[in-house]
């Protein structure tokens, strides 16, 4: 159900913008690292503040504040509890 309410919150945020990714790195899947953006906003940093995505601070101290807005405000995942995806993905695997 979350992840519907999430997939229509990014749709509406986007509203068929051309949206613009900048590759940072290649990750050692060698998978495309990148921050995308809609016009200047960075799309990223959007879906950790609304709470439909975590702060990996693994790799990145760069949504930190981000991530801290939407528990403050109880935003998206944070409304409840939940197991953070890197965690889970250990168990699953």
């Amino acid at each position: 159900k979350f992840s519907s309410i999430g997939t229509n919150l990014l749709k509406k945020f986007l509203k068929n913008e051309i949206i613009v990714c900048k590759k940072k790195s290649v990750d050692r899947y060698n998978r495309v690292v990148a921050i995308c953006f809609k016009k200047r906003r960075d799309i990223n940093s959007w879906l950790v503040r609304n709470g439909l995505a975590v702060a990996y601070t693994k790799y990145s101290k760069k949504y930190i504040m981000d991530e801290q807005h939407a528990k403050d405000n109880k935003l998206g995942i944070w409304q409840g509890t939940f197991m953070e995806p890197e965690k889970w993905r250990r168990i699953m695997n």
